[in-house]
């Protein structure tokens, strides 16, 4: 049976076959690459200045507020997240123990996102060090009857002008190499690229390669 990693690439291949040859031989490499070779995942930077700098006029804010705890969440909500039906990778309950946030995202009255920021003590699950005055978005999951709304930017925009308000500085995200969607929507955001990360599919050794500026 298909894990949701494997199912993840499924559905980017079906995609890109849709934009055409050339989107989907890009996208066919990179996933052969990623299932034969390495796994690399791309680590992103953002200044919060620089995040003021490049605020859409017209964009439309959502109501973004945090989780304090796995009972704050809507029962019908839970059930969903608990059944693994939908293979919704939205984080896991023992989060909310640790240095992890979750915030959700509601539309029309109903939760339309999960996402979770981390702290900089947690850099330990993340692929570069991170300063201490910046946070790293982690998870995220737009609900399956949300989709294709852009939600994932709105999101994380609407979050880091809150977050920037509390005193952070700086954002750090990460991207599997292979996954073009998402690495779209954090361009869009105005991250930079600083580096990858490598694990050997042959010897599982790993390394951080950053990036000159």
């Amino acid at each position: 049976m298909f894990g949701l990693g494997q199912r993840k690439k499924l559905i980017l291949l079906r995609s890109a076959a849709h934009r055409g040859a050339g989107a989907f031989l890009h996208q066919a490499w990179a996933t052969v690459a990623d299932i034969g070779l390495r796994r690399r995942n791309l680590v992103f930077q953002l200044d919060g200045d620089d995040f003021l700098k490049n605020q859409p006029a017209d964009d439309p804010t959502l109501e973004v507020s945090r989780v304090s705890g796995w009972h704050d969440l809507p029962e019908t909500l839970r059930r969903r997240l608990e059944s693994g039906e939908e293979n919704l990778e939205w984080g896991d309950k023992s989060w909310f123990d640790k240095d992890r946030w979750l915030w959700a995202a509601t539309l029309d009255g109903e939760v339309c996102c999960l996402a979770w920021i981390l702290g900089p003590d947690e850099d330990e699950h993340f692929f570069c060090a991170v300063p201490s005055d910046a946070e790293i978005l982690f998870q995220i999951v737009v609900l399956p009857e949300f989709r294709g709304r852009s939600l994932q930017v709105r999101v994380h925009r609407t979050m880091m002008a809150e977050r920037l308000q509390a005193g952070t500085r700086r954002f750090f995200i990460a991207c599997h190499e292979y996954n073009y969607t998402s690495r779209r929507n954090i361009e869009k955001l105005g991250f930079r690229l600083i580096g990858f990360h490598n694990e050997s599919r042959f010897t599982s050794r790993q390394s951080w390669k950053p990036l000159t500026r």
